[in-house]
């Protein structure tokens, strides 16, 4: 054992300095990696790239604001309203949008003023007023509900369909612009106008009046917007790509000279004419500011950053800015569409290599990767003596000790290192591993390390330094030793990658588990662990397998796993079980997993994660160790680096409002309504009704459950359509109701619902039908009296020939069906006389019988035809009872050769004994048929199992027949055989080995070459 000091305590006050400022600088917790993105421009649904505003309707519908029109947005579809797509709609643009205390929806244009929607966007008015400009500008309201609508040429003041005063008047107001371009109250009730030269005005109360607004901090500046967050603060954009923040002083609601400012330039510096356009703050209390240059986000605590299409903003002309209920930021742009950028699931730390392994050590986080080991705290990297000594060393595991001392597993000269009390140890070949590569170390109950490396295992005593090994020549499965877990029996269990799993128990391997004895799923094991319930949880290349100390049971694809190639897994304190493998990060519930086990369930819901959980990654590496920290966060090491998961928090807590948009009968779209009820006519024979969830996270996973009361007896299953459709509906009165859950399992608290009744035809009325009931009998009864007797002698006659041409149908079909079954097997038979089109299947596990007769040709010229023939069909008939009382099929006949199968058209788990029986039974009936025959027959026979193709050939004779390689190979073990016994393939052979007593040998087989044939009797 080598050592070599680490660590000199000389510098730990400079160290604790630097962790002070680190910790310091790095406190603010706003990061953009951690948002997820998405965006809609014209080439993916969005009807325009250029918004002017956005918002959110009471309902949850988001809106923009575009120059073609109001655009409509349900998570899933964009509808534009303009007076050509709507019949009530005036407008033609929408460049303001705003929604009143009333839940009236407010929409100025560029040409046509101000339409006010109402019920849902069901009903629409026009501003029953004269405006000083049709096109609008700004649209607010304050606390007494007075609507204020700014124009290119001044604003109104309105209030209860009632103007109240048009201001201002450039004349007598003191305005200098009366191009409006932001009107805003505030939460002091007070309305601000912002105009086209870049000034800001104060509505006056008293003087019913606007007043410049020029305090010290503003002086000559332009004004392009206002805002007050929610710490009453007042924000001043600035037409120079800045902003000013004044601090909220409670001595006045207006700030003055005297009160606190601080101003924020933008990424690019302070650049003329660049507008501050828009404001909006988040649930963190973070402002965004959107401009002409990208948005500048200014967090809580005052810390600044930018965002621009250097970090992936959409444009960097921003246009308008939106926080939505569920904390989405919705971002418009001039000629970049909308962005939506969600708070990601998954916070990730990149690195220049993929992650190997990760430890939590208590106040770091150690990272192993193909180029040396970092050291991850409070938010940072940081460089370090153990990091420097690894670097550029192949990190491939990492473990800790009780006594605080870190194992660093190394593909390296160094193979095991062991950091102590600021030293460095190594163990390698040259004092004694098998080899310098170390794939896996822990440290065992009696203080001794396990060492995994590729040619076997290690014991390593701390104590006296000395070795012992465990490799193939002493009992281990494989000697790549991939995983190691200590049991709490202290058993060492050793996972190999081939090899299953070894368990040594008092220096002795005690068990082995491998996939061939129907243990474990696979013999490539990644990763073992024991649950809290003793549950050991074996992770392998063929699936997830569960022992319970007793018994297996294995998970893979068949029955919901989503992926077989399992590298890990990890429980959380919630019992969630996290999943890692080929297929990325996914996860299930712990009690799906045990209701599986214990059949009570056929399968598992497994949730995968992708982009839209903020999870970018190419993935994991298969040896890859990922870990749960101490304040219980998932850190998974992946192909960039580390992703984290704290499964404490969850996204979205905001109930998703079911919504249902409407019924589509084919020639119109009928809304809900509180005015008027909705009837579908009786020709309408299908109706789709549509509808939404109003979530803007995960938008893939929004699920919903429907009924339709009246048709359906129990609600859905849940589903991600948007729409049902049902057809034919009786008549009556339906109700639809709908639920829908977000993606992280949060239901709607209120079931949408929408009522119709379906009219009937008029002679669905049932007067209408008890009517012609009457008269149907009427006529029956009149009619049953005049051909009474007629009837009767017809009756008599039509009874006789009716009994006799049934009979003899009867007879026919008999004859014909049996001559049928003669021909082809019985499901074959039925489905032929079912459907007369190709008849072609499949099956993958089949035994085929080749057999004919030795010297059938010189025995054939030794007796007359009739003779020949008769011997032949009393030796095949015996063949044919046999095959039909132990459920072989026969194929055919081909002059002295009989062609048999098992396993078809029926299924027969067990067809290769069950044929090689079969073939032992013609031996015997050949043999009892020699004893009484004047013809003496022996035959050679041939059995190969495999796959076929088996059909109907013909068209007005039929012949079932089969084909492929396993059918020619059967031939061929039938060609290469002896008189009197049976030849198998190999195939055959591995099926009936356990059974049966072969005779192994050699062939030339036609189109295969050499191959192994077996022989029995």
């Amino acid at each position: 054992m080598k050592t070599i000091p680490l660590f000199d305590f000389r510098k730990m006050p400079v160290i604790l300095v630097y962790l002070f400022v680190f910790t310091f600088c790095f406190a603010e917790n706003f990061n953009l990696n951690n948002y997820v993105s998405h965006s809609w421009t014209t080439n993916n649904g969005l009807p325009s790239n250029i918004i002017t505003s956005i918002t959110q309707d009471s309902h949850g519908y988001i809106y923009f604001g575009t120059y073609i029109g109001l655009v409509k947005f349900n998570g899933s579809t964009f509808s534009i309203i303009n007076r050509n797509t709507s019949t009530i709609a005036p407008f033609l643009s929408a460049r303001v949008i705003f929604e009143n205390q009333k839940k009236q929806f407010w929409v100025g244009s560029n040409e046509s003023g101000v339409s006010i929607f109402s019920d849902n966007l069901t009903n629409c008015s026009v501003l029953p007023t004269e405006l000083p400009s049709k096109s609008i500008r700004s649209i607010t309201e304050n606390k007494k509900g007075e609507m204020w609508i700014g124009t290119t040429d001044g604003i109104i003041r309105y209030k209860n369909e009632k103007k109240i005063s048009v201001v201002p008047n450039p004349e007598n107001n003191g305005f200098k612009d009366s191009n409006i371009i932001q009107l805003y109250c505030d939460s002091f009730n007070q309305i601000w106008c912002v105009t086209s030269l870049g000034n800001i005005y104060l509505y006056n109360n008293k003087s019913k009046k606007f007043d410049i607004y020029k305090p010290n901090f503003i002086q000559k500046q332009k004004i392009s917007a206002v805002f007050q967050d929610s710490r009453n603060n007042f924000w001043f954009g600035l037409s120079n790509n800045s902003v000013i923040m004044v601090k909220f002083d409670d001595t006045s609601t207006v700030p003055t000279d005297n009160s606190e400012y601080k101003t924020f330039v933008g990424k690019y510096g302070i650049i003329g004419e660049c507008d501050v356009t828009t404001f909006a703050e988040d649930s963190n209390n973070a402002v965004w500011i959107g401009t002409d240059r990208g948005i500048i986000i200014v967090t809580k605590s005052g810390k600044k950053h930018f965002y621009t299409q250097e970090e992936g903003l959409v444009s960097n002309a921003v246009s308008s800015i939106y926080s939505d209920r569920e904390n989405n930021i919705w971002i418009g742009t001039d000629q970049g569409g909308v962005q939506k950028l969600t708070k990601s699931r998954f916070t990730s730390i990149p690195t220049k290599e993929a992650v190997n392994c990760i430890l939590d050590d208590k106040t770091v986080l150690w990272i192993g990767t193909d180029l040396g080991l970092y050291c991850y705290k409070s938010g940072t990297f940081i460089e370090n003596d153990i990091t420097k000594f690894c670097k550029t060393l192949r990190i491939r595991h990492l473990a800790s000790t009780n006594d605080g001392s870190l194992l660093i597993s190394t593909y390296s000269d160094f193979g095991q290192l062991i950091v102590k009390d600021g030293k460095i140890s190594f163990f390698n070949e040259q004092n004694g591993l098998l080899v310098n590569k170390v794939r896996v170390a822990l440290e065992m109950s009696n203080g001794n390390l396990a060492i995994g490396t590729t040619k076997g295992l290690n014991i390593l005593n701390v104590n006296t330094g000395k070795i012992f090994t465990y490799t193939t020549l002493n009992g281990l499965t494989n000697d790549f030793i991939m995983s190691l877990w200590e049991d709490n029996e202290e058993r060492l269990w050793v996972g190999t990658d081939g090899g299953g799993i070894n368990v040594i128990q008092d220096g002795k391997i005690s068990q082995t588990f491998t996939a061939e004895k129907d243990d474990i799923a696979g013999d490539v094991v990644f990763k073992i662990i024991q649950d809290k319930n003793d549950i050991f949880w074996i992770s392998t290349g063929s699936g997830l397998s569960r022992y319970n100390g007793e018994t297996f049971f294995n998970y893979n694809i068949s029955n919901g796993l989503g992926n077989d190639s399992i590298f890990q897994i990890l429980i959380d304190q919630f019992d969630t079980v996290w999943i890692i493998s080929s297929g990325g990060i996914s996860s299930v519930h712990l009690s799906q997993l045990e209701s599986l086990a214990r059949y009570e369930d056929n399968s598992i819901e497994i949730r995968h994660y992708n982009k839209s959980d903020g999870l970018f990654s190419k993935g994991v590496t298969s040896t890859s160790l990922s870990t749960i920290d101490k304040k219980g966060k998932l850190c998974f090491a992946m192909a960039e680096g580390i992703s984290f998961y704290d499964p404490k928090q969850i996204n979205n807590i905001t109930p998703p409002p079911a919504v249902i948009e409407g019924i589509d009968t084919g020639k119109e779209f009928i809304q809900p309504s509180s005015e008027k009820k909705i009837v579908i006519p009786a020709y309408n024979k299908r109706i789709t009704i549509k509808y939404t969830g109003l979530t803007y996270i995960s938008l893939d996973r929004v699920y919903f459950k429907y009924q339709l009361v009246g048709f359906d007896t129990e609600p859905s299953e849940l589903t991600t359509l948007h729409q049902v459709s049902y057809t034919n509906l009786k008549p009556g009165k339906y109700t639809f109701l709908l639920r829908v859950i977000n993606s992280d399992g949060v239901w709607c608290t209120d079931t949408a619902k929408i009522s119709f009744t379906k009219k009937a035809y008029f002679y669905q009325n049932p007067f209408f039908i008890i009517l012609t009931i009457l008269l149907i009998a009427v006529i029956i009864f009149i009619s049953f009296k005049l051909k009474f007797r007629i009837m009767e002698i017809r009756e008599r006659k039509l009874e006789k020939i009716i009994a006799e041409k049934t009979q003899a149908l009867e007879d026919e079909m008999r004859n014909s069906e049996k001559l049928l079954l003669n021909i082809l097997p019985e499901p074959i038979a039925k489905r032929l006389k079912q459907n007369n089109d190709i008849i072609a299947d499949s099956f993958k596990n089949v035994s085929i019988l080749f057999s004919d007769i030795i010297g059938f040709t010189k025995i054939s010229s030794q007796h007359t035809p009739d003779v020949i023939v008769t011997a032949l069909n009393d030796l095949f008939s015996r063949f044919d009872i046999r095959a039909l009382s132990m459920g072989i099929e026969k194929i055919k006949t081909l002059g002295d050769a009989y062609i048999a199968a098992c396993g078809m058209p029926k299924e027969n788990p067990n067809h290769a004994m069950l044929i090689l029986e079969f073939a032992r039974g013609m031996l015997k009936d050949i043999e009892e048929y020699n004893k009484t025959s004047p013809v003496k027959f022996s035959m050679r026979i041939g059995i190969n199992s495999g796959e076929i193709t088996a059909g109907i050939i013909g068209k007005t004779k039929f012949i079932y027949d089969i084909w492929g390689d396993a059918v020619n190979v059967a031939s061929r073990m039938e060609n290469c055989g002896v008189e009197n016994k049976i030849t198998v393939s190999e195939s055959t052979y591995n099926l009936t080995k356990d059974f049966v007593n072969y005779e192994e040998d050699f062939a030339e087989i036609k189109g295969k070459g050499k191959m192994r044939i077996f022989r029995t009797e």
